[in-house]
């Protein structure tokens, strides 16, 4: 019975991450315990992805059709079947949560004349229904993610910018931060004459497009921070498209995307393709010169 629950909640995992992303489809969908049961089907996930590359493109034709072919082998592959039960099998840890919030999902279910090892054969709008009412059981206490602190740096030799980013999860819970917004709280750009805690992850970002407030520039990402742990990660702004001899300046208001909710971090100050000024007004006060002559 476990392994047949264990299965179709897989599927419909895998179904909605094609929607909205891995992370985010299994916090939505069993969110008391996804921490736990994401290493239980991460071999299968990337054995499906292996087969079907493009089955987590987030919201893509292609990748929610890959993700119907994933769903499709998951259900015959015996092979893919046996490595479900072996990843929780060896789970050291959470082998207990993952059940206890299966069978308070079946208990919801169970009130609308179904099960969990029917969750995956539901149609959208029923399945919409059930996850209004699946909530954390309370029996972890939820993660508490902190920005301990921003640090900007910047690359001259190879014109880029790098901000480092340094976490720390006070909570009961694995936080799963699935992506970095930035937003635009000022920009500047000129031609110059004179010219064209080690982190456990790095991102790269282009950001020639953001050309006005309050624009957004977004960066998936994949950190898990555990109870009590602390982390550091990195996102290495470039602006391919700026052109030779244009410098360019951003304010960015940065912000985690993370399955307990968004997290803003502090202003920070971003040049590319290096800092050529002493200050962002310099820059101004040169936009606004081009742009009087340009009139």
């Amino acid at each position: 019975m476990t392994s047949k629950r264990i299965l179709s909640i897989t599927k419909k995992i895998i179904r909605k991450a094609a929607e909205i992303g891995l992370d985010q489809a299994g916090a939505l969908i069993i969110p008391g315990a996804w921490p736990y049961l994401k290493k239980v089907i991460s071999p299968v996930v990337d054995e499906l992805q292996r087969r079907y590359p493009k089955m987590l493109l987030v919201d893509d034709e292609e990748a929610i059709r890959d993700s119907e072919k994933a769903v499709e082998a998951l259900s015959t592959d015996k092979k893919l079947q046996k490595l479900l039960e072996d990843g929780f099998s060896r789970l050291e840890q959470g082998q207990e949560e993952i059940l206890n919030e299966l069978d308070r999902i079946d208990g919801i279910l169970q009130g609308i004349g179904t099960s969990v090892d029917r969750l995956s054969e539901m149609t959208e709008d029923g399945f919409n229904h059930v996850l209004k009412a699946i909530k954390p059981t309370g029996k972890m206490e939820p993660g508490n993610l902190r920005i301990i602190d921003v640090r900007v740096t910047q690359n001259k030799r190879d014109k880029t910018c790098s901000v480092d980013f340094w976490v720390s999860n006070d909570g009961g819970s694995q936080v799963v931060i699935t992506a970095i917004e930035f937003e635009v709280v000022d920009t500047v750009r000129a031609e110059l004459v004179k010219g064209p805690m080690k982190a456990s992850a790095s991102y790269d970002l282009d950001i020639s497009d953001l050309r006005k407030v309050k624009q957004i520039a977004s960066c998936p990402i994949s950190q898990e921070v555990e109870p009590g742990k602390s982390d550091r990660f990195r996102v290495i702004f470039t602006a391919e498209s700026l052109g030779t001899g244009v410098f360019a300046a951003w304010v960015l208001r940065p912000k985690l995307i993370t399955n307990y909710g968004e997290i803003e971090g502090k202003a920070v100050e971003v040049w590319l393709p290096f800092k050529e000024l002493d200050t962002f007004e310099e820059l101004k006060q040169i936009e606004e010169m081009e742009r009087g002559h340009s009139g």
